[in-house]
């Protein structure tokens, strides 16, 4: 697999080489100009949430439980910032006026050396910024902000290509992308390094606890509803993990083929459609108007849409100035995706401007997709633009611009931000049932964080009455994670009409006895979805009982 193409540069001819002074055009655009340049797929529009000088070099962001948003800049990229160890923060973003832009910026984490990622956990945010993954949280006496390592051992080098993308996984982990860098990766608590090169990662921050997991991804790893994991690359723009690492490392000795399966129907570095004029290039020209910077790879958890997009996998690229979507289908173990009919030519979204690099898309709590624009002139790394060019651009320029922005359809209006964390025991538990992927995920996660027992009830209410399959499921994993699960909900779990949610209860049957592992999974064999008979075999391999074998022959 090529880490990247050499033709991810919009870089002037090399006519223009032999001039000492280079001017760079087009110009940037101020945020209302370049909104103008942005094009959807008719029925939807494009909002302005947050421009500079709120928000400069934004790359990455998140929203917490309680409603703020915050956001990641990498205002060091590529070669750092003058004068200054580290050029990065974290900042939180609010607005001044209910139906304005996100126009405060509060710098919450400062001095960061080319940060990636942050993910909202406890009282504070947990932040991916190789070699490591830190903790920041204010101080509960003095409320200064305290930044503690959490992990170590993750590799440097190409800023395109380091750790990021932290997730909630409905197992009660949070979920990581490699970076295509890999690392030994210690703790406090647990200084036996733990190798993920080759593949991605999940982690316990409380305990220190970090395991490898099946997939290698570059930025932006992401899930689906019901557990599936999917990751990216340059020029690869989605991949689905099928086999587990966890479930494959139990046999040394087996051999198996990539335990990653292409989606799209047009896998690798298919052609895209931008509407930005295409600068003329010094290196591969055939690489143009195809996937070379693929990244964020998402998949639409959300109602707001319709449900024609219920499902469907979202993917930056920001050399193109364009995000790329996909209908997405279930294919035996794994899954299959196409462009929509009528974007058989054009994208879901694309920008005239060539200054616009989106970097980042997630579906936000009102059911809009939200997007960054880190807005930057030169998104290519120095590593692969030749030194006398280096010698002549601002690699830097638009360092001090930078935007974000939430599409939606033009016929709906998007829901109110809720604050989650204000919520009770049983106002969170009802928080489940929501067709919001993202309220689900936070929901979820605070409950765990709490593991308040007022929970307990609720859930095990949840898991037999919840209208949606997700909020069975949640709920189900999250009493799952908090160890509080009767093994009568997982009887009742494993009967559940939807199979994404007799899937996860096949999974909760690892904490039990073997002879009940047996005993259940046994009654799954013939179940009519692959994904749970999959499963099924996996956890009967954790049964240390005479019949499993049998059972898996």
């Amino acid at each position: 697999m090529r880490r990247l193409l050499l033709a991810v540069s919009l870089i002037p001819s090399l006519a223009a080489a032999q001039d000492k002074k280079f001017v760079m055009e087009p110009g940037p655009r101020a945020p209302e100009e370049s909104l103008k340049c942005i094009k959807t797929r008719p029925g939807f529009k494009v909002e302005l949430m947050a421009c500079e000088p709120a928000v400069q070099s934004p790359i990455a962001f998140a929203f917490g439980g309680d409603g703020k948003l915050w956001v990641v800049e990498m205002g060091d990229y590529p070669l750092g910032t003058p004068g200054k160890k580290g050029g990065g923060r974290v900042k939180v973003l609010e607005k001044t006026r209910p139906d304005g832009l996100y126009d405060k910026a509060t710098v919450f984490v400062d001095n960061l050396a080319f940060p990636t990622g942050v993910f909202p956990w406890k009282d504070g945010v947990l932040i991916t910024c190789a070699p490591d993954i830190l903790y920041a949280a204010p101080d509960k006496k003095t409320g200064k902000v305290q930044v503690h390592k959490l992990f170590s051992g993750f590799r440097e080098g190409n800023q395109q290509h380091r750790v990021n993308g932290l997730t909630w996984g409905l197992d009660n982990w949070i979920y990581g992308a490699n970076g295509d860098s890999g690392g030994s990766i210690t703790s406090s608590e647990i200084p036996v390094p733990v190798n993920i090169n080759g593949r991605d990662f999940r982690i316990h921050p409380e305990s220190g606890t970090i395991e490898a997991v099946s997939g290698q991804t570059q930025f932006g790893r992401c899930r689906d509803d019901w557990g599936n994991w999917f990751g990216c690359n340059n020029s690869n723009p989605m991949y689905h993990f099928v086999l587990e690492d966890r479930y494959l490392k139990r046999n040394p000795t087996l051999l198996f083929t990539d335990v990653r399966s292409n989606v799209s129907d047009t896998p690798g570095a298919a052609e895209v459609f931008p509407i930005s004029k295409p600068l003329p290039r010094f290196n591969t020209p055939t690489a143009l108007n195809h996937f070379t910077s693929a990244c964020s790879v998402m998949i639409y958890r959300d109602d707001l849409f319709g449900p024609a997009f219920d499902g469907n996998s979202f993917v930056c690229e920001p050399v193109h100035n364009l995000i790329h979507r996909e209908i997405m289908r279930p294919d035996g173990l794994t899954f299959r995706s196409k462009r929509a009919d009528d974007e058989k030519k054009s994208e879901f979204l694309a920008s005239s401007d060539n200054w616009f690099r989106p970097t980042m898309i997630q579906t936000g709590p009102d059911g809009a997709i939200w997007v960054t624009d880190m807005y930057r002139y030169v998104i290519e790394h120095p590593e692969w633009i030749p030194k006398e060019w280096q010698a002549k651009l601002d690699l830097r320029a638009g360092h001090d611009l930078g935007r974000i922005y939430r599409i939606y359809p033009e016929d709906k209006k998007p829901r109110p931000i809720p604050n989650l964390a204000k919520l009770r025991a049983k106002e969170l538990v009802a928080a489940l049932d929501s067709p919001s992927g993202w309220q689900r995920d936070t929901a979820h996660r605070l409950i765990v964080e709490r593991d308040d027992e007022a929970t307990t009830a609720p859930l095990e209410w949840m898991i037999a009455k919840g209208k949606l399959g997700q909020a069975r499921l949640h709920a189900l994993a999250a009493l799952h994670g908090m160890r509080q699960i009767r093994p009568s909900l997982i009887e009742e779990a494993l009967r559940d009409k939807h199979p994404g949610v007799r899937k996860h209860a096949v999974f909760c049957l690892e904490q039990q006895p073997n002879a009940m592992i047996v005993a259940e999974a046994k009654r799954l064999l013939d179940d009519p979805e692959p994904l749970v008979q999959l499963q099924v075999a996996y956890t009967l391999g954790e049964a240390r009982h005479w019949s499993a074998a049998r059972l898996l022959t």
